[in-house]
């Protein structure tokens, strides 16, 4: 009776974890879908990096840009997609799609701001889920 209780509570944390990011990963690309269906494209310039921590001695740089809208009205805001290298210099262009209703929502337009962040998401969702899952099964044999 033991180890059938033990391995139901060790497959639970995978389960839910894997569970949580396949939602986030879903989010994630219906978001940012939909932000470039309906949002406006402007032209943007790098200004600065800000960085972060990635935990294990590795820095993050994040590209801060800043834009105009349609409007005539200026935006800055720090792109979630973080690299270990900057891909961009302070002072280059990039393309921009903002949320006409709300430009602080903007992000760099680019394939991987659509598909990276959630593709890995559902790999490792995937993962997590499948795993919890094998272990709770083991219940059952």
């Amino acid at each position: 009776m033991l180890p059938t209780v033990l391995t139901v509570l060790f497959s639970l944390p995978f389960i839910l974890i894997g569970l949580a990011m396949l939602f986030m990963a879903i989010n994630y690309y219906r978001t940012t879908l939909e932000l470039f269906k309906k949002g406006y494209v402007a032209t943007g310039t790098i200004i600065r990096f800000d960085t972060s921590d990635g935990g294990d001695g590795e820095t993050f740089y994040h590209p801060v840009v800043k834009f105009w809208t349609r409007t005539e009205k200026v935006y800055e805001f720090k792109d979630e997609f973080a690299t270990t290298s900057p891909g961009y210099e302070p002072g280059n262009e990039v393309r921009v799609v903002y949320d006409p209703e709300n430009p602080q929502m903007a992000r760099i337009k680019s394939g991987r701001a659509l598909w990276f962040i959630p593709t890995i998401l559902l790999i490792f969702g995937i993962s997590f889920t499948t795993a919890g899952l094998v272990i709770f099964s083991q219940t059952f044999r």
